[in-house]
């Protein structure tokens, strides 16, 4: 209906019309203060500094390492050694949260080179493959111990397990259970690491000098976790990003990341992992010859992969870079961060909604 008032037509209120109502005020009220929620977040985990491994794989020549170092030191060679033995490199990197936001992701990159993958055998591919590899998932995924308050003091006993305190004991004494681990002194097992301690079935942890030995399973990843270069011990609980690595110029090369996809994708059906990695796909070199029709078929066939993949529900991100001219490595090291930052159980202790009121005052999290 239509009302005059003062000369100026005014509609009046349909008996229809919506009135707000204490549902949809308390709704309007809870969007508001989850909005606020959300930037006190932001504001909170700006404070900190994530850890984040990467992992890059690929064969060999593919530029791995020099991808690594123009990403660490910001300088590239033209000749590297073969990588024999997993490394770890760190760097500190930050983005923003998205595009358009104004807070930061602050990270710490815990990056793996690794060897060829024409090098491995198939235990070493499926133990980097394997997200928590050196240890077990239950074990990688522990809680670390809190501090507490000794009642007959009043006083807080500090846990060992502060950010980027000393979290583990000296390397090559102690198994994933700190136990005393050493090397067996018998002529038939003297390479071999044993804790001395029972297990459930009351079979001692040792060398004998007569029949088979026994090693626990502690003992059994410690042993697997030796390498020429020492003893295998990441600071980061698991792999969150993997790269693999090929020559956007070879076809052979593009071909085995294919079959470390292959290999990738059954290890995480296997464990039936609730978050897998992301990974991302990357072609380098991509300034020998881009005019090539090398190039351009490897270029098509792999975008169209991707998404094959994709629409089967198994997302792959493919990125082009050139480790000899800097180009788009950086943007690429930015959207895996921000990628990995929405996926919350692969980063945060507990997950979503984790309290991390031991490491408020800390300035980082732990891993």
């Amino acid at each position: 209906a239509i009302v005059a008032q003062g000369g100026i037509e005014r509609r009046a209120p349909s008996a229809h019309a919506r009135v707000p109502t204490r549902r949809s005020r308390a709704r309007r009220g809870a969007a508001a203060a989850a909005m606020a929620l959300g930037r006190r977040a932001e504001e909170d985990l700006e404070t900190k500094r994530v850890p984040i491994r990467m992992t890059f794989m690929g064969p060999g020549e593919a530029g791995k390492t020099s991808l690594i170092n123009v990403l660490v030191n910001n300088q590239f060679q033209e000749k590297y050694p073969t990588t024999e033995n997993v490394e770890l490199y760190y760097t500190t990197f930050e983005c923003l949260t998205e595009e358009g936001s104004s807070y930061k992701f602050r990270t710490l990159l815990e990056i793996e080179d690794t060897p060829p993958f024409e090098n491995m055998d198939e235990t070493m591919l499926a133990n980097l493959i394997d997200p928590f590899w050196p240890k077990p998932e239950d074990l990688a995924m522990k809680n670390p111990a809190k501090d507490v308050v000794d009642p007959s003091t009043g006083k807080v006993q500090k846990s060992v397990n502060l950010p980027f305190s000393m979290t583990k004991p000296p390397v090559g004494r102690f198994n994933d259970e700190d136990a005393d681990v050493k090397k067996g002194e018998c002529a038939l097992s003297p390479h071999l690491y044993f804790c001395s301690r029972p297990d459930w079935r009351d079979r001692v942890c040792g060398p004998k000098k007569e029949g088979k030995h026994f090693q626990c399973r502690s003992c059994q990843r410690f042993q697997s976790s030796l390498q020429a270069s020492g003893e295998y011990r990441p600071m980061v609980r698991r792999r969150m990003i993997y790269f693999f690595v090929y020559d956007a110029n070879d076809e052979k090369s593009y071909f085995k990341v294919h079959e470390m996809y292959r290999v990738f994708r059954e290890v995480c059906e296997k464990k039936r992992l609730k978050q897998w990695p992301l990974l991302y796909v990357i072609g380098n070199k991509i300034d020998v010859n881009p005019e090539k029709d090398t190039f351009k078929g490897i270029q098509s066939h792999v975008k169209e992969w991707a998404r094959t993949e994709v629409e089967s529900g198994r997302r792959i991100s493919t990125e082009m870079v050139s480790a000899s001219r800097n180009k788009f490595l950086k943007k690429v090291i930015t959207s895996a961060v921000q990628d990995v930052k929405t996926r919350e159980p692969l980063w945060k202790m507990n997950g979503e909604g984790a309290n991390d009121s031991l490491l408020s005052d800390k300035g980082c999290c732990v891993q």
